[in-house]
């Protein structure tokens, strides 16, 4: 295996335990507000009011970090890093100067954007929305700068710290609920929040000094590559938007659907997520800046190899997940959501469109790390016009399968847009790039599919065995964890058996640290 993929698998590996730290945490957290403060009007302004200062300034922030490795990597090798330095100087300050100038429209007009975001407050609620907007909205800076210095850390292979931000942030919210928010009540836990926050910024800063990064005024809006960054996150915003509206038609046609199937539509969607939110989001996050090298350089090879161990990677990891979800849809979503009012009716219309969705799982995974290849030769048009694409297939395929298939249409149509996304993006991605080594990618994706085939029968009959046994919810959660835990096992012997290169380098490294851990 080559370096760079070694590199690439390893910086995976931190990322992704990272990020389900932080999943977790973030869970931790939302249940210690849930014990202090219930679900009432107090909880209501302060979820709109915390979700405020990420509205205004959230998609900026994925944009700037999006289009800033590639600019960054392209300055640092043709210029030198001292230059590359000053050029994040530069995108630190003008993000700084734009968020103190939202913090001061969000302080003037909080009323309004609360009006705006929470149409439903009125009196007390929305008030007290007002007064907490007020308290967060200062996040904005933490929001930018956030970005930034993960961007910078990233760009020069330093992962660890980037993808810790989430970990101080819930652990901070929590304390406060029970320290700020016993005291000060539900204004407690906003400064907390903020507080959090700012935390992710905080965490990376002893990690960014040790690249010899050193801050300074320094702000120039002619500068040709500030412009160069804001000409290229224009396409990248506009594909958030156009996310955004896809949901919205989505969300619009299963209006006219029976009761609750927008819920199952969201509850299915959060389950879905959960792959492409810890393992794609590693991955992508681990090969962008080696992508960014390439394409500076013009290391053709580099670069394929990058984008090889990417589509591999995301294969081995998402496919058992994504066969998981199909074969398991129905016990996944009694043990996470049927209790109290979720009765089985509810969760069965969540495991369909659960089950739709999955099908497209593994496109999504490509989607992504296909985009960053365009990203990296800093082409975020190519991505945006997919997206556009996307969406027209995906209304399309909406209207053709809401009638026959209800809320399980809708879903199906989504992966289906999101596999025709996939195909297209790779296309034009080998046309603009040239030969980009499918045929290892190919070879691999048999292999881990046939591995993910064998272990879906695995769970599918472990779990039709255990099941009788699973009647209360307790039993019902250890044995599917049981059998999630055996058909992992019996997926990663199958890759073991046909040689999968990933799972070699997976058993080698656990190996290491067994050994290191055993010494001491």
């Amino acid at each position: 295996m080559s370096s760079v993929r070694n590199t690439i698998m390893k910086a995976t590996g931190i990322i992704a335990v990272a990020s389900m730290l932080s999943k977790v945490l973030g869970f931790a957290r939302e249940m210690s507000i849930a014990y202090q403060f219930g679900s009432n009007w107090q909880t209501d302004a302060y979820n709109i009011a915390y979700a405020i200062p990420g509205l205004l300034f959230a998609a900026v922030s994925t944009a700037i970090r999006t289009v800033f490795i590639p600019v960054f990597t392209d300055i640092s090798t043709h210029k030198g890093k001292n230059k590359a330095m000053d050029f994040a100087n530069n995108v630190i300050n003008a993000t700084l100067l734009v968020s103190l100038l939202l913090i001061v429209f969000g302080e003037v007009f909080a009323a309004q954007l609360v009006r705006f975001f929470a149409r439903g407050f009125e009196g007390e609620t929305f008030a007290l929305a007002v007064d907490l907007t007020r308290i967060m909205i200062p996040a904005i800076i933490a929001y930018g700068l956030t970005g930034i210095v993960s961007g910078i850390l990233n760009a020069l292979q330093r992962f660890t710290a980037p993808a810790l931000v989430g970990v101080p942030m819930n652990m901070l919210i929590v304390a406060g609920v029970f320290t700020l928010g016993s005291y000060y009540g539900i204004y407690g836990l906003a400064v907390s929040a903020l507080i959090g926050f700012t935390s992710q910024v905080l965490i990376m800063l002893p990690a960014l000094a040790k690249t010899g990064y050193r801050y300074r005024f320094f702000l120039d809006f002619k500068a040709p590559e500030l412009k160069q960054v804001l000409t290229l996150m224009v396409p990248t915003l506009i594909s958030t938007a156009v996310s955004e509206i896809n949901i919205m038609i989505n969300r619009m046609l299963a209006s006219g659907l029976p009761e609750g199937s927008i819920s199952a539509l969201n509850y299915a969607s959060r389950l879905y997520s959960l792959p492409t939110g810890i393992v794609v989001t590693a991955v992508i996050t681990a090969i962008y800046p080696t992508m960014s090298q390439a394409s500076a350089t013009k290391n053709k090879q580099q670069f394929v190899s990058a984008l090889d161990t990417s589509l591999r990677t995301v294969s081995f990891l998402v496919l058992p997940m994504m066969v998981g979800l199909l074969v398991l849809a129905t016990p996944i979503v009694q043990v996470v959501y049927q209790r109290g009012a979720f009765g089985y009716s509810e969760t069965v219309a969540t495991a369909t469109a659960l089950f739709f969705y999955s099908l497209g799982l593994l496109s999504v995974g490509w989607n992504q790390a296909i985009n960053r290849g365009f990203y990296s030769m800093k082409d975020t048009l190519t991505p945006l016009l997919v997206s556009l694409g996307s969406v027209t297939a995906n209304i399309a395929f909406n209207l053709l399968l809401v009638r026959p298939m209800g809320h399980g249409g809708l879903a199906l149509a989504t992966s289906i847009a999101n596999t025709v996304a996939a195909v297209i993006a790779l296309f034009l991605l080998r046309k603009k790039s040239g030969p980009i080594g499918l045929r290892s990618v190919a070879s691999s994706l048999i292999k881990c599919f046939i591995a993910s085939a064998i272990m879906g029968v695995a769970a599918y009959f472990g779990w039709q065995f255990a099941a009788p046994v699973a009647t209360g919810q307790l039993t019902r959660t250890i044995v599917l964890f049981a059998v999630i835990g055996v058909s992992a096992a019996v997926y990663f012997g199958a890759c073991i058996v046909l040689r999968v290169e990933e799972m070699e380098f997976a058993r080698k490294m656990v190996g290491r640290i067994i050994g290191k851990f055993g010494k001491r």
